[in-house]
């Protein structure tokens, strides 16, 4: 155990976690920094002990122990990604689309709106209850109407055809 005992309750060491401090911040193999030097460690006896990436909210590293790298944005939009709204896979550094408040895009270029989104900016969520598409600008639904996804009519694609 990793912590002193205060009452009924273990006071984890720092850089150790769990109820029973018995897990140890994640370590990067071949350095040994805690969050390979690139987060802060969530440690404490109501954390799990894991990363957060520096900088918050958009970081430059990911993984558990923050050791990937993220490809810059600037090189997902130029050739042979050519991207116009990338994003950095949280997992493995590579470029994918931007999928969060900003916008739900897909394509190979991401230049398309993931289905269920609409807009200029695809970040509208389509009100078509999962069962159609929606219009790219007016957010108009265009329900499913086929044997694989269903038959389906109605404003709101609520209504099944079948």
């Amino acid at each position: 155990v990793h912590g002193t005992t205060v009452g009924k309750v273990c006071v984890c060491d720092r850089h150790w976690s769990t109820a029973a401090c018995d897990v140890p911040c994640p370590r990067n193999a071949t350095t040994n920094e805690i969050c390979s030097g690139h987060g802060t460690c969530n440690w404490g006896e109501k954390s799990a002990g894991d990363c957060t990436c520096d900088p918050p909210g958009r970081p430059e590293y990911f993984g558990p122990t923050c050791a990937v790298k993220c490809i810059a944005a600037e090189k997902c939009t130029a050739a042979p990604y050519n991207m116009l709204h990338p994003q950095c896979n949280r997992a493995t550094g590579d470029c994918e689309c931007q999928r969060d408040a900003n916008g739900y895009w897909d394509g190979p270029r991401c230049d398309v709106c993931l289905i269920g989104y609409w807009g200029s900016d695809c970040a509208d969520e389509c009100q078509c209850n999962d069962h159609g598409g929606c219009d790219k600008d007016t957010g108009a639904c265009v329900c499913f109407s086929d044997a694989q996804r269903g038959f389906y009519t109605g404003q709101n694609c609520e209504v099944c055809a079948a």
